[in-house]
C-alpha cells in the first residue's frame, strides 16, 4: 500500500464485502426456508459456475466485532467528506 489511508481501507473494503454477503446468505436461508428450498445445496451450485461467485454460508451473526461496524464506519467518513454510499447504505 502507498498509504496508511489505504491499508485502511482494505480492512474495510473486505470486512464490507464479508459483512453484506453473509448477511445477504443468511437472509437468502430464512427466505428458501420457507420456499422448501435447501440453500446449501444452492449455494454448493453456483459455486461451481467459474464467473467469480464466492461461497457464503448461513450461519449466527456475521463474524466478529469489527465486521459488522467497518461498513459503518465507511458510510459515515464518506458523508462528512462529501460522498453518499447509496448501496452501502441500502445493504446494511
Amino acid at each position: 500500500m502507498d498509504s496508511l489511508k489505504e491499508a485502511e481501507a482494505v480492512k474495510i473494503v473486505e470486512n464490507s464485502f464479508r459483512d453484506i454477503n453473509i448477511a445477504f446468505v443468511n437472509e437468502l436461508a430464512m427466505s428458501f426456508s420457507k420456499l422448501g428450498i435447501d440453500v446449501i445445496n444452492v449455494i454448493d451450485g453456483a459455486a461451481t459456475k467459474p464467473f467469480a461467485f464466492m461461497a457464503h454460508y448461513p450461519g449466527c451473526g456475521i463474524g466478529g466485532h469489527c465486521i459488522p461496524v467497518d461498513p459503518y464506519y465507511l458510510i459515515s467518513y464518506a458523508r462528512k467528506n462529501g460522498f453518499h454510499h447509496d448501496f452501502l447504505s441500502l445493504a446494511r
